[in-house]
């Protein structure tokens, strides 16, 4: 047995911690304090060994317990110090072979977290956030007299679990979890925790958790208008805590379209706007804020996200193709001459069903199966063709001068921005 009657008695210190070792040499990491306290001569009688030691009053008292001097050290009791002597035992086992006792100053007993506080009392808990797992703990805070017992009453947000667990123990909590599935944005709840140590003492407190949604994510990364065509868009965003306000943080938005504060992107892009860099491409950094609070104060704090949002202005067969513009086919100027009102192609109506999916009359060079505008597909439009390098008849215009490649590129890109749907 490695518990002897003859076993020296060694009082050390390491940080605030006192700890009496029982063991037949100096326990290894700790410091000669030079204090005494007194240790009765241990005595083991059945496979029980018994000792006892004097208290200091207000001082907590952890006998612990190990089966080597290096590790594994694990409590066996507690005491809160009177100044009288205070007795132990303990069946020896492999895990109890040896005993020290540490000393801290003793604390009434308190539930931790203990603030921050709402200006009605409860501590607050961290928010809990729509889709993301969660998990906070409530506990004694190793104050009062182990072992504690918890309970709980009240309930807690939708899809929000207490659990107890360790119960009557040192180690007791109330763990406060969530996959986050399930939870509603906006809901707020209030719960109750109590704890009773051995001294039969009970803290009680009113805890608040908030769910929120998790921060605003813009939804859209793209869009489509068309010049001449008035526009109606509004933003959206994944998250966040509405009312939502829009910004433009760099970029240039179209001609003719504004950007309001409730994320409306509105107006009628202009010919111009389909025509710049001759992709009418525009790149822009937009900012959604939501209207988030702080949980304690109320205070606005607003959670902010950006993202890249490419806004394409197609171009108008109207404004862009058919009428006069700079390095633009100008079809009607173009071919008007020799095409005139109800002679195929007809370049007059204000209105590209002439060309969608019309197929060349009876009698053209080029038979009457060809389309003359394919939407998508400029190689199979026979306008396209007939102005860049025409398999059947002449080039045109007829006997030149032909169109530059900036205009007859103007013309394709128009084709390849057609939809089935469209009439311009």
């Amino acid at each position: 047995m490695k518990l002897l009657k003859s076993t020296r008695v060694s009082v050390f210190r390491r940080f605030d911690a006192f700890c009496i070792s029982i063991f037949a040499a100096v326990f290894p990491g700790f410091l000669n304090s030079g204090s005494a306290l007194t240790l009765s001569s241990p005595t083991a009688q059945s496979g029980v060994v018994s000792f006892f030691f004097d208290s200091i009053p207000d001082q907590l008292f952890t006998v612990q317990s190990s089966g080597s001097l290096s590790s594994g050290w694990l409590d066996a009791s507690y005491y809160l110090g009177t100044g009288a002597p205070i007795s132990f035992s303990a069946q020896m086992t492999a895990d109890q072979q040896f005993f020290r006792v540490r000393i801290t100053a003793f604390q009434a007993l308190e539930l931790s977290p203990n603030s921050p506080t709402l200006a009605t009392g409860p501590v607050s808990l961290p928010d809990a956030v729509v889709g993301a797992s969660y998990l906070e703990q409530i506990f004694p805070a190793l104050t009062g007299l182990p072992p504690y017992t918890m309970r709980i009453s009240g309930f807690p947000p939708d899809a929000v679990t207490l659990i107890v667990t360790s119960n009557q123990t040192a180690n007791a909590s109330v763990q406060v979890v969530t996959t986050g599935l399930g939870l509603v944005a906006d809901q707020r709840r209030q719960f109750t925790i109590s704890v009773v140590d051995s001294l039969n003492t009970t803290n009680t407190r009113n805890y608040d958790l908030r769910v929120i949604a998790p921060l605003p994510q813009i939804a859209i990364d793209r869009l489509v208008l068309k010049a001449g065509e008035a526009t109606n868009v509004n933003l959206t965003a994944n998250g966040g805590t509405g009312p939502l306000s829009w910004s433009l943080i760099s970029g240039t938005l179209p001609a003719g379209i504004v950007l309001s504060t409730n994320g409306l992107l509105a107006g009628t892009p202009t010919a111009d706007a389909s025509e710049l860099n001759e992709d009418g491409r525009y790149t822009n950094i937009i900012e959604v804020a939501d209207s988030f609070t702080d949980r304690i104060t109320g205070v606005l704090s607003a959670r902010k996200a950006t993202n890249a949002v490419q806004l394409l202005v197609r171009l108008s067969y109207v404004l862009n193709i058919r009428a006069s513009r700079t390095n633009g086919p100008s079809l009607r100027q173009t071919c008007f001459v020799c095409h005139g009102p109800g002679f195929l192609p007809d370049f007059e109506p204000l209105s590209a069903l002439t060309l969608i999916h019309v197929k060349s009359g009876s009698g053209a060079e080029c038979g009457t199966s060809r389309v003359y505008v394919a939407p998508r597909d400029p190689s199979d439009s026979l306008i396209y063709e007939k102005v860049t390098a025409p398999p059947c008849g002449e080039r045109m215009p007829q006997g030149g001068p032909y169109l530059s490649d900036q205009r007859t590129q103007r013309l394709a890109r128009w084709i390849r921005e057609l939809t089935n749907l469209d009439t311009d």
